[in-house]
């Protein structure tokens, strides 16, 4: 039977984050830990499987609404509920922090993460042209908690 937890992320955890991160976005092992080293672990939480890491949320948060900046899974493990299990753990977390609304930011054309958004209840909001780069444009995707 799998061993699903979610926790925050601690420094120990900066070596197997940063083989997700090298893995799954391209980044070098050295770049993905400078990259992890640079953010603020509080502001991280993890999501294991029989104690082997597949997946995160980076966050940042001002007035009770918290900002998702990168929520990564391993490819092997999507579409399997993990994700799903991590955003819900998330938002826990956020509502007992005082948190009032999660949001973040989805490429238009990540139909796959658009579906995983508006599956776990998420508002899918208004076009953002050029959020990333020129000709590279983003929705902005929010829920309300509570």
């Amino acid at each position: 039977m799998a061993n699903i937890k979610t926790s925050r992320v601690s420094e120990m955890d900066i070596d197997a984050y940063a083989n997700i991160i090298h893995k799954e976005m391209g980044y070098t092992h050295e770049e993905a830990s400078v990259y992890l080293l640079e953010k603020n672990l509080d502001n991280m939480m993890k999501i294991e499987l029989n104690d082997e890491p597949i997946g995160f949320i980076n966050f940042t948060h001002e007035n009770g609404n918290y900002y998702i900046n990168d929520l990564d899974l391993i490819e092997k493990h999507r579409r399997k509920g993990y994700g799903s299990q991590l955003v819900k753990a998330f938002e826990k977390m956020v509502e007992e922090l005082g948190g009032k609304k999660v949001w973040l930011h989805v490429n238009i054309n990540n139909k796959l993460a658009i579906l995983f958004y508006e599956k776990n209840k998420y508002g899918i909001g208004k076009r953002i042209d050029d959020y990333y780069a020129e000709g590279y444009h983003a929705f902005m995707v929010e829920k309300i908690l509570g």
